[in-house]
């Protein structure tokens, strides 16, 4: 999908109550307020740069909700998420173009650009789980921070976040990024799960299939956020994956995740694979999973 096709909703200002429903390339392609920018930018006082800035077309690039921006205003997500990332708030960079560069780094970033004062950027990514908004942000948060030290602008959970306008004659975009993915086990079939009992050494993990699911999706989460590879292995690979089949069907999204930090991860590969290890008689219990998930020094609690 070219995201830049995606329908978005477009404010003349912050200050207006309805919106119009336009493309994002419209938006980000927009040039009337180009020359608004560039005094934007050449302004040394902070109010005065605040107040034009109020002055700039804006939109709501996660949202439709021509009909406003208040809390009870019905809304259609896009299925994207913009985040904001300002320099006041990452004093290490000296500009928004060497935020931006870094930003990039990213594998997931669809669209980034400089922002309107020139001090910061903003990045442009899909979503796997568009209804699951929040728990996107919160996973590009603790991912910013984990692996650039760069901290994004906190109010961008608000589904309905304003964007301005702005001005980069080079943005950056991928048509080929993947969507930002997190594991959601709402998400997850949970038919034909049982109470887990998995017994580690001293310690006894007793879930319910809601309990056990959510644990190994936050696992899972953070495995595949820091980039560490537990399938590191073909033996290793195989003993994850029984791990995860010890979930049935619900244990497929995960280990296409875990398997993906692999270099040489072949989706086809992996749901085959999948589906043989649903079939082998041997046992391996969710302890496994946790297991070498504490051995590479991903831990939640010590419950189990």
């Amino acid at each position: 999908m070219n995201i830049l096709e995606t329908p978005i909703t477009v404010f003349d200002s912050v200050t207006s109550t309805n919106g119009r429903v336009s493309s994002l390339a419209k938006f980000l392609k927009d040039a009337s307020s180009h020359q608004l920018i560039q005094q934007i930018r050449m302004t040394e006082d902070r109010a005065e740069r605040t107040r034009l800035k109020s002055c700039l077309p804006c939109a709501t690039i996660s949202t439709i909700c021509p009909d406003g921006r208040k809390a009870d205003d019905a809304f259609e997500h896009t299925g994207l998420i913009c985040i904001d990332i300002d320099g006041q708030d990452n004093p290490g960079f000296g500009s928004g173009a060497e935020l931006k560069a870094e930003v990039c780094k990213v594998a997931e970033v669809a669209y980034c650009a400089i922002s309107a004062s020139g001090n910061g950027c903003f990045a442009i990514f899909l979503l796997t789980h568009p209804e699951n908004h929040l728990g996107h942000f919160l996973a590009l948060q603790r991912l910013f921070r984990s692996r650039l030290g760069i901290v994004i602008d906190g109010q961008c959970k608000d589904v309905k976040r304003l964007r301005f306008a702005t001005l980069d004659s080079e943005p950056y975009i991928n048509d080929n990024a993947e969507p930002f993915r997190i594991i959601d086990a709402k998400t997850i079939p949970k038919h034909n799960l049982t109470k887990t009992t998995a017994i580690m050494g001293q310690r006894t993990w007793n879930g319910s299939p809601e309990e056990t699911l959510d644990k190994v999706a936050r696992l899972t989460e953070e495995v595949v956020r820091r980039g560490i590879d537990l399938t590191d292995g073909y033996s290793n690979w195989i003993e994850i994956g029984m791990a995860l089949a010890n979930l049935g069907e619900a244990g497929r999204e995960f280990f296409h995740a875990v398997s993906s930090v692999y270099p040489g991860y072949d989706r086809a590969k992996t749901d085959t694979k999948f589906t043989n290890l649903l079939r082998t008689t041997r046992k391996v219990t969710i302890a496994t999973f946790f297991h070498q998930c504490e051995a590479h020094g991903v831990t939640l609690d010590r419950n189990y």
